[in-house]
C-alpha cells in the first residue's frame, strides 16, 4: 500500500484512480471538513456529469447473468426414469381419487322417529265415531 497524496492509503496499481481525483484531492486537502466528507461520501461529479439524475437499476451482473443449464448427461436410465413418472402418476391419482370422493349418503332421521320407532307397529286409524249420509 502506498501513501496518496490525499493523505489515505491506496492500493498501488490505483494509479487511474488517484490521477482522476488528484485535482479534487489538492482542494479540499486545505480543508480538514472536507476531506472527511469527501471520504465518506467521496467525490462528486467522478461517475456521473448529471449529480441529480437517479441510479439505474439494473447493473453488469444482471444484465450479464445467464442460469445454469441443467445436466446435460442423464443421471437415471429411461426405464427406471420410466417408472418413475408411472409410480408418481399412479399415486398422485389414487390421492386424487381419494381427496375427492363423494361424500356418504347421510340419513336425515329426527329425534322424534328415532325415539318412537318401535319394530312390527303399524299403523291403524281408529274406526269414525259419526255415521256419514
Amino acid at each position: 500500500m502506498a501513501k496518496s497524496a490525499y493523505g489515505g492509503k491506496s492500493l498501488l496499481h490505483n494509479w487511474v484512480e488517484e490521477r482522476a481525483t488528484a485535482s479534487l484531492d489538492s482542494e479540499a486537502s486545505s480543508k480538514t471538513p472536507l476531506e472527511a466528507k469527501a471520504h465518506k461520501h467521496g467525490h462528486k461529479g467522478i461517475l456521473s456529469v448529471d449529480v441529480t439524475s437517479k441510479f439505474s437499476n439494473t447493473t453488469t451482473v444482471k444484465e450479464e447473468y445467464t442460469p445454469p443449464k441443467g445436466q446435460q448427461v442423464r443421471m437415471m436410465g429411461a426405464r427406471t426414469e420410466f417408472l418413475a413418472n408411472q409410480l408418481y402418476q399412479t399415486i398422485s391419482k389414487e390421492v386424487q381419487e381419494e381427496s375427492n370422493r363423494p361424500p356418504s349418503p347421510v340419513e336425515l332421521v329426527s329425534t322424534a322417529r328415532c325415539d318412537y320407532k318401535i319394530e312390527g307397529f303399524q299403523s291403524v286409524p281408529p274406526p269414525s265415531k259419526k255415521v256419514s249420509v
